[in-house]
């Protein structure tokens, strides 16, 4: 995987209509693949890095930011959020203010 996205230059395309794509990537992998971008030739002219947990608020942001977000799960035990309330797992996380 590392070598393929090394041969177009870790250019992650984008479809047209879209405003972000997710890239999801076991933990063991996230730091060799951070290390052959960065040593890329190209690597001067990438757009950050970005690495989130999916369900997180930082996942949320990233996705609102939109642009590659690359999602650090497990493949064998992903996360997933329900189609119905997918914010839910992200608000539930969140401490609430009105608590007494």
């Amino acid at each position: 995987m590392i070598e393929a996205d090394a041969a177009v230059g870790f250019d992650v395309p984008i479809p047209d209509g879209a405003k972000f794509v997710e890239v999801s990537m076991p933990p063991a992998v996230i730091r060799p693949y951070r290390q052959a971008r960065q040593a890329h030739p190209n690597a001067a002219n990438l757009p950050p890095m970005v690495v989130v947990e999916r369900g997180t608020l930082e996942h949320l942001n990233a996705i609102l930011r939109g642009g590659v977000v690359y999602v650090k799960e497990d493949p064998m035990n992903p996360t997933i959020l329900d189609e119905a309330h997918p914010l839910k797992a992200i608000l539930q996380a969140s401490p609430d203010s009105k608590q007494s």
